[in-house]
Formats: C-alpha cells, structure tokens, sequence
C-alpha cells in the first residue's frame, strides 16, 4: 500500500503529466492499443493506453499490460 500523503514528484524528463485512471480500464486488454512507429529506419511496435486525453505508452504502458498478464485479467 502507498500512503496518500507520501511526498512524490514528478521528473520532467521522464514525465509531461500526472494523471490518474481507474486500475480496472488500464489493465483490461481491451484497452491495449498497438501501435508501430518508424524509429532509426527499422519499424517498431509498441502498446499504448488512452484514458481521456492521456496517452500511456512505453514503459508505462508495457508495465501495465505485463501486469495485467501476470494477473490474468480479463
């Protein structure tokens, strides 16, 4: 459990938002977008997660699908 008064802040290196989205929507696979992006000349897949006008992806979003895998949600 996190406490809800444990002092965090963001990096903006690594993030642009903070947001947050109910657990059961990031998690359902229906949710899983893929997506492919042309990256040094090679094509590349990657999965990501819209929740209103955020867009999850990357590591975030792989995070959350290994997640959802591991619990088997469904």
């Amino acid at each position: 459990m996190v406490p809800p008064d444990l002092p965090l802040a963001p990096d903006p290196r690594e993030v642009s938002d903070w947001f947050e989205a109910p657990l059961a929507f990031v998690l359902d696979p229906a949710n899983h977008i893929r997506a492919d992006v042309e990256y040094k000349g090679r094509q590349r897949s990657y999965i990501q997660i819209q929740w209103r006008n955020h867009r999850i992806w990357g590591a975030t979003a792989a995070m959350l699908v290994n997640l959802a895998r591991r619990l088997k949600w469904s």
